[in-house]
């Protein structure tokens, strides 16, 4: 029986999610540029005398409330998971302001900040912010086109509140700088901050993490596949006509019945030879933020006390010797209490360190990019869809959500749908409640 060929660029959730759930009915060839395959998904097995820890470094945490996909995907896979622990901590300039949201005595691990009145303040802004949240939310036309900026300075919240709690939590969970942050629209924002309990001191979601490292769930994916898919470097350029999209690589080319564009909007567009007006404009309107990130064991890169120590510490600074700090953020990743490690060494893994690691304690680099949400990625979110089928083309990615697994998987789903591949999980879904996918800008309470 003849099987229609499908070109998947792009190794990450979202290829490697296509390639799983397409391969029993089409020839499908998966292109990955790096020597890799899995893109945020990777985990590095640091060796310890006689065993390997495997410590994420991209992907490392998941909710049991916001990624139906990736919980469905998982169950399929039998991936084992952990609870994890998704604290919060905030440090300016090494050690002069320090607290950690886990408790009343991290919120005061200084316990100067007990007489400190701008900490009281702080504490009292946070709760007042939380309140104006579920109050916009109710009434959303009162934000309609809003930035995060222009509805803080509305509600005239003070400097301290932006910049030693709401914004680096922001720039923590989307590893962008602050001053981006104050770009996204604010609706969106709140929704996000809503759908995972970042706005109540109760009811949140409960985190988890692969155990043994998050790459063992793309080892999963490779073995169920085996044979069925053939892998190839990466793409260079694509053409398409009416019936066929052609693939080429540094050294050769490769002709398929349809394309699917795994990988981010900006790397889409650059790789279609000629790209169509409308590609050119909705793909034009996502941008990336690139996140230098380091693998170590340097604890001069958490919170100077120990008691603030959370699985993610945001690193503020505002010392003339760091001048360029703000336009890029920071934030340590405490790799043992995240994964649950078994070992007595501390690992880290820190994005954008405005202080690098000491030498000898650096174990790896790396380079991410994460999509930035500003307004002109959200408006064009809902105008994805018209590109969709187009000269044999099809687009998907985290970009076209929030920018998470959960959204990466999700739209690597609605794809698999223009195939006829659905996946079980999503057709149990549909016998109860369905919860429809939707863009970002669109979303209303649905969660991410």
């Amino acid at each position: 029986m003849y099987k229609k060929s499908v070109a998947i660029i792009g190794s990450g959730i979202t290829g490697l999610a296509s390639a799983w759930l397409l391969h029993p009915r089409y020839n499908v060839t998966l292109f990955e540029k790096n020597t890799y395959l899995g893109g945020h998904t990777h985990t590095i097995d640091v060796p310890e005398t006689d065993r390997q820890i495997p410590v994420d470094t991209g992907f490392i945490v998941y909710n049991d409330r916001n990624y139906p996909n990736l919980i469905g995907l998982f169950a399929q896979l039998d991936i084992p998971t952990r609870d994890t622990d998704m604290s919060f901590g905030f440090s300016l300039n090494q050690g002069e302001l320090e607290y950690s949201g886990s408790s009343l005595n991290t919120l005061f691990a200084q316990r100067k900040n007990l007489f400190r009145l701008s900490h009281w303040r702080l504490l009292k802004e946070i709760m007042r912010f939380n309140k104006v949240a579920h109050r916009l939310l109710e009434n959303p036309v009162a934000v309609p086109d809003m930035s995060l900026g222009e509805m803080l300075d509305a509600h005239q919240f003070s400097r301290d509140m932006r910049e030693h709690y709401l914004l680096p939590m922001g720039a923590a969970i989307w590893s962008c700088p602050v001053d981006t942050m104050l770009t996204f629209p604010a609706l969106s924002f709140l929704r996000f901050f809503a759908n995972h309990g970042l706005i109540d001191l109760h009811n949140r979601p409960q985190w988890r993490t692969v155990c043994g490292g998050s790459s063992f769930y793309v080892r999963k994916l490779l073995a169920e596949m085996g044979d069925n898919i053939t892998i190839q470097s990466g793409a260079v350029r694509v053409e398409r006509s009416a019936t066929q999209a052609s693939v080429f690589t540094d050294t050769s080319q490769h002709d398929f019945d349809a394309v699917i564009f795994a990988c981010h909007a900006d790397e889409a567009l650059a790789l279609l030879a000629q790209p169509s007006a409308e590609e050119q404009r909705i793909l034009g309107c996502f941008r990336y933020e690139k996140n230098q990130t380091y693998l170590h064991t340097d604890a001069n890169l958490m919170p100077v006390n120990r008691k603030v120590w959370s699985s993610w510490n945001y690193l503020a600074t505002s010392q003339p010797e760091y001048a360029n700090a703000r336009q890029q953020m920071t934030a340590t990743y405490w790799m043992n209490n995240l994964q649950g490690l078994d070992t007595s060494t501390d690992y880290f893994v820190t994005l954008n360190p405005y202080q690098l690691p000491r030498d000898e304690h650096i174990i790896a680099e790396m380079s991410y990019e994460h999509p930035i949400f500003d307004q002109a990625a959200v408006a064009a979110q809902p105008q994805l869809a018209s590109l969709q089928g187009q000269q044999q083309s099809w687009f998907c990615g985290s970009y076209h959500r929030y920018g998470f697994h959960e959204d990466a998987i999700a739209s690597a789903v609605k794809v698999c749908a223009d195939f006829g591949v659905t996946p079980v999980w999503v057709k149990a879904q549909e016998t109860t409640t369905p919860q429809p996918v939707l863009p970002l800008s669109i979303a209303g309470a649905v969660t991410p």
